[in-house]
């Protein structure tokens, strides 16, 4: 049975499946880029460079690890719809995977929000040891567990990436073979899956085709 993604539109969805490589690649690779290169100057005249660097790695995370979420997520769900009925690829798995890597990302944010506060509260307490203002000793205890939790969390998102990876180019094989497949069928694109970067070019050109096609349901 196919799990539909709940409350989305799959006509906003054709935004990624009819967009061009070069669009998603400025969204992804090129913008984070850019923004690493004006962010670093500014963290270095700037007086907040703590500040500067925990809104740059947050942002990085949000549009190279997030917006490449989204473009695997949506081209699953757009493209399904338009395999043949007789083709059956169970998505529930993939869907919750997704929804995994999506709260680690959450997560990972989240943490490092804490160790920028824990860093900062260090060096005041250092600059307190030395003569300036009394400032409360950051607890290790408290990265400690938050340490401890993020390590586990690690490996399961990296499994449910792997799932999502070998779900997602079997998807968009199917979708362009219309024909039950093997694994040996779809290997190409799992690689260019895995090398995101480089291989948006290659297999970007191939989803705007299929995403012209009518849907199976009739849409």
């Amino acid at each position: 049975m196919i799990f539909p993604l709940p409350a989305i539109n799959i006509s906003k969805m054709e935004i990624f499946l009819k967009a061009k490589p070069w669009q998603i690649f400025v969204l992804t690779v090129a913008l984070p880029l850019i923004l690493a290169l004006l962010t670093v100057p500014v963290a270095i005249v700037s007086n907040h460079h703590l500040k500067t660097m925990k809104i740059f790695v947050i942002t990085i995370i949000l549009l190279f690890y997030g917006g490449y979420l989204t473009w695997l997520w949506t081209v699953v769900a757009g493209l399904q719809p338009k395999i043949s009925k007789g083709i059956n690829l169970e998505n529930l798995l993939f869907n919750i995977f997704m929804f995994i890597q999506f709260t680690f990302m959450l997560i990972t944010i989240r943490l490092i929000i804490f160790i920028c506060k824990v860093i900062k509260s260090m060096f005041e307490f250092f600059q307190y040891l030395f003569g300036g203002s009394a400032v409360a000793d950051p607890s290790s205890g408290l990265i400690d567990g938050l340490l401890l939790t993020f390590v586990p969390l690690f490996w399961i998102s990296f499994f449910c990436t792997l799932y999502c990876f070998y779900f997602a180019a079997k998807t968009i094989r199917s979708a362009e073979l219309q024909k039950p497949i093997k694994f040996s069928d779809f290997v190409w694109e799992i690689f260019l899956i895995v090398f995101f970067p480089v291989g948006i070019w290659l297999i970007q050109p191939k989803i705007n085709k299929m995403a012209e096609k009518t849907n199976h349901n009739g849409t």
